[in-house]
């Protein structure tokens, strides 16, 4: 009887102490795992982008307001005097311009100040160039040679044909004079040819427009 209960006794010893054993294992488990968390380094946070650096979405243009033109450069300045206009009226100024013209080989404004007439040749010379049959007879020749012989600080003179034609003496000799023909046309001077006239003739003719 006395060697059951101590063998009893023995059983429930050993039970107890195998059930203190585990509790003590999970708690040496639990704090092991806790250490071991501890210890780990931390991860480093994820970057972020500064609000400088961060682009803002753009703004929605409304269905019914369609989006600002772009900016256009405003254009250059003209500079002073370029944009006076001639005066088409005046023969000395018409004169002027065409000698310019002229003595440049710009034939394409020499068309425009030119009659009807003579508007096609000089803008068939402006495109052919020395090209065109006329191009040598045109720069070449006493008419070339008065024009280039003229400077722009030279006096021009006015003398008149009737009411619709002028010549403009530019240059002469102790015999003749060197003069632009103009043409009255549609209410304005247009350029006709280059005469060489007796000077004493020339300066007969009225100095006022009929």
């Amino acid at each position: 009887m006395l060697a059951r209960l101590l063998f009893s006794s023995l059983i429930v010893l050993g039970f107890l102490i195998g059930s203190a054993h585990a509790q003590v294992e999970n708690v040496g488990s639990k704090l092991k795992d806790k250490l071991e968390q501890q210890n780990k380094p931390e991860k480093p946070a994820p970057k972020t982008q500064s609000p400088e650096s961060i682009p803002l979405e753009p703004k929605a243009v409304p269905e019914d307001q369609p989006p600002a033109p772009p900016k256009m450069k405003s254009p250059a300045k003209e500079k002073s005097g370029s944009s006076q206009k001639l005066d088409r009226q005046d023969a000395k100024e018409v004169t002027l311009a065409c000698l310019k013209a002229y003595k440049q080989k710009d034939f394409q404004s020499l068309s425009a100040l030119s009659t009807p007439g003579n508007q096609e040749i000089f803008a068939a010379l402006a495109k052919f160039g020395q090209k065109h049959p006329r191009y040598n007879s045109i720069t070449s020749g006493w008419r070339w040679e008065a024009v280039s012989k003229w400077k722009s600080t030279e006096p021009l003179t006015v003398r008149y044909r009737g009411a619709n034609t002028a010549a403009v003496e530019f240059g002469a000799t102790k015999s003749e004079s060197f003069v632009v023909m103009l043409e009255w046309i549609d209410e304005q001077w247009c350029f006709e040819d280059i005469n060489s006239p007796d000077r004493q003739d020339f300066r007969s003719l009225p100095k006022e427009r009929p």
